[in-house]
């Protein structure tokens, strides 16, 4: 006779690294000027305070979205996470100015690639932060951590791990 057990997860999935899209400041979401992004409504992650205007992708995967006024990019990466790259706060009232994609919806992305550009000192200028967010979208089943630090693109930006419960056939 099989029995069915629950069991965690942690140990049989491998841990997801995240790398950062930017070069820049990592600062936790509790630090966010944006309430949305503060308490987490969509999802777990952090944001970067960028050095420069690059941003690049931070996975493997496929390009789900590009937002029509260039302000985020929806990613799915080749493990099945689910991401959203957000440019600055509120940013999305500029309407694409200060903002350049370098990629379209369905284009198959690597780790490093060029995604966008945002002119941070015309964001800046116009009022709006920079922050760039990574966001771990369907996230109450992960474990997310944050490295706070000085980092550069493609530098681990912080750590993901399935918690969800599977059942065990024995």
């Amino acid at each position: 006779m099989r029995l069915l057990r629950k069991r965690k997860s942690c140990n049989s999935t491998a841990d997801i690294y995240i790398a950062s899209p930017c070069d820049g400041e990592v600062l936790p979401l509790q630090e966010s000027k944006d309430p949305m992004f503060r308490d987490a409504v969509l999802g777990q992650g952090c944001f970067v305070y960028p050095k420069d205007d690059c941003i690049y992708a931070p996975v493997n995967g496929v390009v789900e979205a590009v937002f029509p006024t260039r302000h985020a990019i929806g990613i799915r990466s080749q493990s099945g996470l689910q991401l959203l790259l957000h440019f600055g706060i509120n940013t999305v009232q500029l309407n694409g100015l200060y903002m350049k994609t370098h990629v379209r919806k369905g284009d198959v992305i690597t780790e490093g690639k060029l995604l966008a550009e945002m002119n941070i000192a015309g964001v800046i200028k116009a009022g709006y932060d920079p922050d760039v967010y990574v966001i771990i979208l369907e996230s109450e089943h992960k474990k997310v951590t944050v490295f706070e630090r000085e980092v550069y693109h493609g530098e681990t930006l912080m750590e993901v791990r399935d918690t969800t419960e599977r059942m065990q056939i024995e």
